[in-house]
């Protein structure tokens, strides 16, 4: 069984909304106006959160990289009361997001997910990650 551990240091952040901006120009060649659309994140701190995470990940002596079904244990220790925002899932959407093309190819591949949120008590904020691969998950056959 492969099994990757680590921690992030860091205030652990959250990717909620997106944002979309517009910007319209008149292409030259057509002489029709044209529309691209940029999306970002609505949180400006989630893109240096996810850098932090990949940094972490590239200090690592090794990384694994799991083509299969992933079980994913997170744990956020946050500054603040665990009842307080930010919400658990989307902690858990910015933390797994940061992880695609690094240690999977797409986090649909996690198919257990275990999450804590809790006050950082001793040390400073972080987020603990614990990823293992699983045998197939497919339900068996019924008789």
């Amino acid at each position: 069984m492969k099994e990757l551990q680590f921690t992030v240091y860091g205030v652990p952040q959250p990717k909620g909304s997106m944002r979309c901006w517009g910007k319209a120009f008149e292409d030259l060649l057509t002489g029709r106006w044209r529309v691209v659309q940029t999306v970002r994140a609505a949180n400006k701190k989630l893109e240096p959160w996810e850098a932090e995470i990949r940094r972490t990940l590239r200090d690592l002596p090794r990384v694994e990289f799991f083509p299969g079904p992933v079980t994913v244990h997170l744990d956020f220790h946050l500054p603040t009361l665990p009842t307080r925002p930010p919400d658990l899932d989307k902690l858990v959407r910015g933390a797994l997001d940061a992880l695609t093309g690094v240690v999977w190819t797409d986090d649909a591949q996690v198919t257990r997910l275990v999450a804590v949120k809790q006050r950082c008590v001793e040390g400073r904020p972080r987020a603990v990650y614990r990823i293992t691969d699983q045998p197939d998950t497919m339900c068996p056959k019924e008789p």
